[in-house]
């Protein structure tokens, strides 16, 4: 599912681009940086009929983000000269992240027992998304401009949730099956662009992402024997640092 996404939302986004080459402003961006994902509330995990367990909110991991966009840019207001507001962009971005074994680990507490904790689980997540975009320059100063953004669209994720026992002396633990799943994402960030030339901009920007909802597999390896259960679910967003290349056609 996911690669054949990948392939239609690259087939999509070369179509787009070459419509919109026609035009004097079109702005490509590549830009990379670092993912830090907000760990979801406590939640728990029904293992057995007589045993559920407690996860902790756990510790964030960093991870890698990348992402390609293509905008069409255009004066807000016509002829008149003033650094405010004075450009908006409408586009498409597509966006990774992942690149690490795991986002969140914690402590599990068996039957929900503080004095139980013997377990830590990970939590490994991927994403692949493509959005519509858009972008606001709100200051322009000499070489320097402040921009917002904000994107929506589709997100296809890969989740899995797993735990193992602290010490060597004890053995079994969860793993989870990976799951796949689509989710509508939204994204909001700002950043400052500097002008290195008229084709040629660098930027430093945050994004917040958004990916909804996502939930583990119900079924997977207890202790090495296949299992059915109640899977968690936690809500997952992100804060993102990145650096972009930008080049004007």
């Amino acid at each position: 599912m996911i690669r054949k996404f990948i392939l239609r939302g690259i087939i999509w986004f070369s179509i787009y681009v070459s419509a919109l080459s026609a035009h004097s402003n079109i702005e490509l961006i590549l830009d990379g940086g670092v993912d830090w994902f907000s760990p979801p509330k406590s939640t728990h995990i029904i293992v057995t009929d007589i045993e559920t367990d407690s996860i902790e909110q756990g510790t964030s991991h960093a991870t890698g983000d990348i992402g390609l966009a293509v905008n069409y840019r255009f004066p807000l207001l016509n002829n008149i000269q003033t650094p405010w507001f004075n450009q908006f962009g409408v586009g498409l971005n597509l966006r990774y992240s992942g690149f690490s074994n795991f986002i969140i680990d914690g402590q599990v507490y068996q039957f929900e027992q503080a004095d139980l904790n013997n377990y830590r689980y990970r939590l490994y997540f991927e994403n692949t998304r493509l959005l519509a975009q858009l972008t606001f320059d709100v200051l322009t100063y000499k070489q320097a401009s402040l921009f917002i953004l904000g994107g929506l669209g589709g997100g296809w994720s890969k989740f899995n949730y797993e735990d193992k026992p602290i010490s060597s002396d004890l053995e079994g633990g969860v793993s989870l099956n990976n799951k796949h799943t689509t989710k509508l994402v939204t994204d909001a960030g700002i950043g400052l662009n500097y002008h290195y030339s008229a084709g040629f901009s660098y930027s430093l920007s945050y994004l917040y992402t958004n990916y909804g909802h996502i939930s583990a597999s119900s079924s997977g390896q207890l202790n090495g024997e296949y299992v059915t259960l109640a899977s968690p679910a936690y809500a997952l967003s992100s804060n993102t640092l990145l650096v972009g290349v930008h080049y004007v056609i």
